[in-house]
């Protein structure tokens, strides 16, 4: 049974080259527990294990989702993604990202 979390836990990570402090946050989330819940949820996936990441999938979108610390960003079709954001886990990313916009999706 996967432990998702309530609150974020941000920690230090590192401090960039301007010298701001980066912060993480860990899931403690392994990626069986992740892979677990999709399948559940009938959501696609795809492992990228090297990268500690999954490429999640509605129907029209494509998710880069990094499991050990919920970050995520939409598909870039050229490069790196412009914005990363944060979910608490993957429930979280779930619930308040990936079911909205599938949900949006099915209804146009």
């Amino acid at each position: 049974m996967m432990n998702e979390q309530k609150e974020y836990d941000w920690k230090y990570g590192r401090t960039n080259s301007k010298g701001t402090i980066i912060y993480r946050h860990n899931t403690n989330q392994t990626v069986e527990d992740v892979c677990n819940f999709l399948d559940e949820h009938n959501v696609k996936y795809e492992k990228r294990l090297g990268a500690t990441m999954l490429w999640i999938y509605s129907h029209k979108q494509k998710y880069a989702y990094y499991y050990t610390t919920g970050r995520w960003a939409p598909f870039a079709t050229r490069g790196y993604p412009k914005k990363h954001y944060n979910a608490k886990g993957i429930e979280d990313f779930y619930t308040r990202f990936l079911l909205p916009t599938i949900t949006r999706e099915t209804d146009e």
